[in-house]
Order: structure tokens, then C-alpha cells, then sequence
């Protein structure tokens, strides 16, 4: 039976609560991997947003059907789809070039913002820690506290982790991505970080910036994806004491 996740091509092999990523070979546990989900609303063929092997944008290739991105290798052609976490804004921003970069992130570059965070510190671990780290301009809200300073014209970049699921991120959708992967990391399980999201925009909007309310759907997609890479990539044994 396979159930398959974005648009990338990347599929997750279920067999007794095992998910599978073909691409990388890396299995998944169900409690991360409780929903299948898509980077695209709809079924028929989708408008390409091409970019480049450098990650810049090249062009729009349209159809006028559901969307997807696509990253062509200007020299022999080879292309490979991927979903977008937020399949109704990402490509309205590049449209209106908001949007002209792709970034391709490694299990690495993931890895060490989170260490760099103290996200594999066990003493971080504690609910209240991991709390107070969430709120916004602190360690764990890594959208303004990391991705703003590290790459250029970060709010103009989708970011595409590398050997994940085949979505890629905005930029504060990449942000909900790695609290997920932190807290998925401490000990946290999918569900209580998913709860934990919404009611963080609810009940923390002077900090968060924005009025409340429940995570979106592209919020999710990201949280989802997070824990996913969390758990494909065993970040729980990098926390230390």
C-alpha cells in the first residue's frame, strides 16, 4: 500500500506503521506520518515555476491548472517537481516577484541551526523551556531569530530541504518547519506540537504580531513536515544532557 506525500515524486511505503522514503531510504514512524499531504490543491496538470540548479527563478512555464515547482538543470534539461507548503501564496509571490530564489537546505545546514538554538539540549526538553523558547524573537522562533540573518533577501526565498518530502517553504513556513523539527526532537509527539501551534496563535498574539487564530492549512503542512524530518533523520539521538 503507499500513500503519496507533495508532488516531489517522493512516496512513503506504509507497512505495519512503517513510512518509507524511496528517494532516500529513510522509514518514518506513524506517528509522524499519521496524514499523507499534498504540496498542490487539486489533480490535474499543474503550472511549472522553474528554477535553476543555483536556485533562481527562470521562468513560468503556464497552463493555467494547480501549481508546482520545478528545478531544471540549465544544462541538460533534467528537471524534478516538487509541491509548495503554501500552494496558494507561494506561487502568487513568485508571479509578482516577490518571490525569485530557491534555497536547497541540507540535513546539515538543519542540523546545526538547531544545535546552534539549543535544540538538542536536553534541559530544553521541559514543557515550560520549551515554551518560553517558542515565543516570538526567542531561540526557538527561528524565522527571526536565525533565517532573517543568515541568508540574503530571506523573505524573498523558498527554502527546500534536502532528501525531505518534497515541499518547499516560505519563509515563515520554513520557520514552523524547524520549531516542529526541535520540538519532534526533544520528545515532543506530532499531535501535541500541532495543538501547541494553534494555541500559540491564539493565545500569544502581541508576541506572534498577528491577530488570533488557528494555524492555516500551510502552517500545518509545515509543522507536518518538520516532524517528519525530525524522525527520517533520527535528530532525537543529537540531545544531549
Amino acid at each position: 500500500m503507499k500513500a503519496e506525500a507533495g508532488q516531489s515524486g517522493n512516496y512513503y511505503d506504509w507497512d505495519e506503521g512503517i513510512y518509507k522514503n524511496k528517494d532516500t531510504g529513510k522509514q518514518v514512524d506513524a506517528d509522524v506520518a499519521i496524514a499523507s499531504h499534498s504540496g498542490s490543491e487539486g489533480g490535474t496538470p499543474p503550472d511549472d515555476y522553474v528554477f535553476n540548479e543555483n536556485g533562481d527563478y527562470v521562468r513560468t512555464d503556464k497552463n493555467n491548472k494547480p501549481d508546482r515547482l520545478i528545478v531544471e538543470n540549465s544544462k541538460t534539461g533534467a528537471r524534478r517537481s516538487y509541491g509548495f507548503a503554501d500552494p496558494k501564496e507561494d506561487p502568487k509571490n513568485i508571479k509578482n516577484g516577490f518571490i525569485s530564489k530557491l534555497e536547497f537546505v541540507s540535513v546539515t545546514q538543519i542540523s546545526d541551526m538547531i544545535k546552534q538554538q539549543g535544540g538538542f539540549k536536553a534541559e530544553n526538553g521541559s514543557w515550560m523551556a520549551f515554551y518560553e523558547k517558542s515565543k516570538g524573537g526567542q531561540n526557538f522562533d527561528y524565522t527571526f531569530s536565525v533565517l532573517s540573518s543568515t541568508y540574503h533577501n530571506a523573505a524573498n526565498s523558498l527554502y527546500l530541504p534536502k532528501g525531505g518530502d518534497g515541499l518547499a517553504h516560505n519563509l515563515m513556513n520554513f520557520g514552523n518547519f524547524l520549531w516542529t523539527a526541535t520540538g519532534y526532537s526533544l520528545g515532543f509527539d506530532y499531535s501535541t506540537l500541532k495543538m501547541a501551534a494553534h494555541a500559540n496563535s491564539l493565545f500569544n498574539p502581541g508576541s506572534n504580531g498577528y491577530s488570533p487564530q488557528l494555524d492555516s492549512k500551510d502552517d500545518q503542512r509545515s509543522i507536518f513536515s518538520g516532524a517528519t524530518y525530525s524522525a527520517m533523520y533520527g535528530f532525537k539521538f543529537f540531545v544531549k544532557k
